[in-house]
């Protein structure tokens, strides 16, 4: 599926609420973004992605650094861009709100740019380092216990994820 592709339902209607943005809808809508010196957007995102980062990658049609700046962030970036209450929180600190009422659709192009990431497929764009010798459990394997094993990985520790359910992912 690309990036722009829409999934069906067994009714034949969309499954997504807010469809995908096309390439050329993410590009006009990165377009709007102001890059803030000090942008509230950033402060307002509780994993501290460096919005305006990724939406200029965005415009310079590097979708894939997009993606990478977002999941460095955040490695959860793909799902949360799709739960996260952006209307709440960056969406609502962004400054087009005061001269437009409209902000920056953030969410939407944060998806663009981890569903192209993943659309593309081949390799992850993070490195493991060299193993550290370290062992570490991980209790659940919920949001916060996936990106903390991923961390924990890219550290070098070798990560045991333990869950109660059959499959992981918690409340996603």
């Amino acid at each position: 599926m690309t990036a722009a592709a829409h999934s069906i339902g067994p009714q034949g209607l969309d499954d997504d609420l807010v469809p995908p943005l096309t390439t050329l809808q993410a590009m006009a809508e990165g377009g709007r973004c102001l890059y803030c010196y000090e942008p509230a957007c950033v402060s307002a995102c509780p994993t501290g992605i460096d919005i305006p980062g990724f939406i200029r990658r965005i415009g310079d049609g590097n979708v894939a650094g997009a993606a990478k700046v977002i999941l460095s962030a955040n490695i959860m970036g793909g799902t949360c861009s799709r739960v996260c209450p952006t209307e709440i929180l960056c969406e609502q600190a962004c400054v087009r709100n005061t001269g437009e009422d409209r902000p920056v659709a953030i969410g939407r192009l944060q998806r663009f740019a981890t569903d192209a990431l993943l659309a593309r497929g081949g390799n992850h764009p993070f490195v493991r380092a060299a193993d550290s010798g370290k062992r570490v459990a991980v209790v659940g394997a919920g949001p916060a216990g996936l990106a903390c094993a991923h961390r924990l990985s890219l550290q070098g520790h070798r990560v045991d994820i333990f869950e109660a359910r059959p499959k992981p992912g918690g409340l996603n």
